[in-house]
């Protein structure tokens, strides 16, 4: 909103035909305007700035952990797969040595 306020007074106002019919004194109330609004503007840019890196953190902080939990899982399922195959490895080789 405050970016279309902005663009409309300096961009599109000095346009306008009956502008520099305007009294100077209006001009000045214009003008004063403008500053309080790029102000405005500036401090929700800041606070959006702001906002956008806290969500930005937590998103990574997020895909962090669900990587670590990806690789935590992952590392389960491996030693798990090592101890079924150790299992079986001692089944076969007793099953080896009873055919002997």
């Amino acid at each position: 909103l405050y970016s279309k306020f902005i663009t409309l007074f300096v961009e599109k106002l000095p346009d306008h035909p009956d502008y520099n019919t305007v009294t100077p004194a209006d001009q000045l109330v214009q003008k004063k305007t403008i500053n309080l609004v790029f102000s405005i503007a500036e401090k929700i840019k800041t606070n959006l700035h702001s906002q956008f890196q806290r969500d930005y953190e937590r998103h990574k902080d997020e895909l962090k952990r669900i990587e670590e939990e990806k690789n935590k899982q992952a590392e389960l399922r491996e030693k798990e797969l090592r101890e079924a195959s150790a299992k079986r490895d001692a089944v076969v080789q007793d099953q080896l040595e009873r055919v002997k």
